[in-house]
């Protein structure tokens, strides 16, 4: 039997965008395709997943917040090669 797992995939963009600014246009409000791709199939296995997008947020502190909450088990992060820093951190 499988078990399912609490995952958070998040996509820190905000190298590019930064924290909570005015989105449109080439900097849209669409979450990277591949990590849709990935919670539409882990959610169609079971899995319980939730999405962040830094962009939408204030800070770091928000981000901690919601991962405190969330009590994630898994935790999957994308990135550009230009994001590495952000997505390390």
């Amino acid at each position: 039997m499988i078990s399912i797992a609490r995952i958070t995939l998040a996509n820190p963009q905000i190298s590019s965008t930064s924290w909570h600014p005015p989105l449109g246009g080439l900097h849209s409000t669409s979450i990277r395709i591949g990590l849709a791709y990935l919670s539409a199939s882990l959610k169609k296995a079971g899995h319980e997943v939730k999405l962040i997008d830094l962009r939408l947020l204030k800070d770091w502190k928000d981000y901690k917040t919601l991962l405190n909450k969330w009590q994630p088990e898994f935790l999957g992060v994308t990135m550009h090669t230009c994001e590495l820093d952000i997505a390390i951190e």
